[in-house]
């Protein structure tokens, strides 16, 4: 229910972190690797192209105040926003039911959602 909520931005950050912790066996993860993942979607997308980082960086920080991901350590103030690592607090079903259930996503996010990783 939670993820239904999120806007399209929100969903694909939770995609691409998906896609990191598949491939790198749910290492944590800062918001610069996400958005490097996002940043090579948004690329090919029609839908994410033009997104700016600053906008991304906001998203990812809701994802983080909604509890879909946490802190690793309570470093705040020591380490930049930006590459304080972080951990999936989801199941990838529970994201995969989301993708679902997700009124209007666009076709794209949820091709690559279940596509093999870019």
């Amino acid at each position: 229910e939670l993820l239904c909520g999120l806007s399209v931005l929100e969903l694909c950050l939770v995609i691409a972190i998906k896609h990191h912790s598949e491939i790198y066996d749910r290492d944590p993860f800062n918001f610069e690797i996400i958005f490097a993942r996002f940043a090579k979607f948004a690329k090919v997308s029609t839908t994410m192209q033009g997104i700016e980082r600053a906008v991304s960086l906001k998203a990812f920080e809701r994802l983080r105040h909604m509890e879909v991901i946490l802190p690793l350590t309570n470093s705040v103030g020591k380490v930049q926003k930006d590459f304080e690592m972080h951990r999936l607090a989801l199941t990838y079903g529970q994201i995969n039911d989301a993708v679902q259930k997700y009124q209007a996503l666009p076709t794209e996010v949820a091709q690559w959602a279940k596509s093999s990783i870019i």
